[in-house]
């Protein structure tokens, strides 16, 4: 296992989590899409560290989803409510993002914000189990 790989599937973590603490604060200050947007990212960080003991780096978020669900779901390796959580969290990432209509409840924040910690909660195992993690 190169070091250095590890080092970014460190760094993917970290920043997941960071996203977690800044979704967690937008939510409590009404900033709901805002919150969402940073729920979403925690996800695609954990997601990018997890596609990275694959050797998978991918640009576009569409490719992140479609890799994690190739390598990882498809194979049993990550249970497919996962899956489910990726696709709900880009997707309101998305409305938040581009729609400008989009309204934006406390309690879909709050909700894809538990997603989000969930979803990243389980990569992590996964890359403890692995041993991709630094103690």
């Amino acid at each position: 296992m190169e070091e250095s790989t590890k080092e970014n599937i460190n760094d993917y973590l970290r920043l997941s989590k960071e996203d977690l603490d800044t979704a967690e604060l937008l939510l409590r200050s009404d900033k709901y899409r805002t919150s969402l947007s940073r729920s979403y990212y925690a996800v695609f960080y954990a997601t990018s560290a997890l596609l990275l003991t694959k050797g998978i780096k991918r640009s576009k978020h569409s490719g992140v989803e479609a890799a994690f669900n190739q390598f990882f779901v498809k194979t049993h390796r990550i249970e497919p409510e996962y899956s489910r959580i990726y696709r709900e969290t880009r997707k309101t990432r998305e409305l938040s993002n581009y729609e400008l209509a989009f309204m934006a409840q406390e309690k879909l924040a709050q909700n894809r914000l538990e997603q989000a910690k969930r979803f990243v909660a389980r990569i992590e195992r996964y890359l403890r189990e692995e041993g991709w993690l630094k103690n």
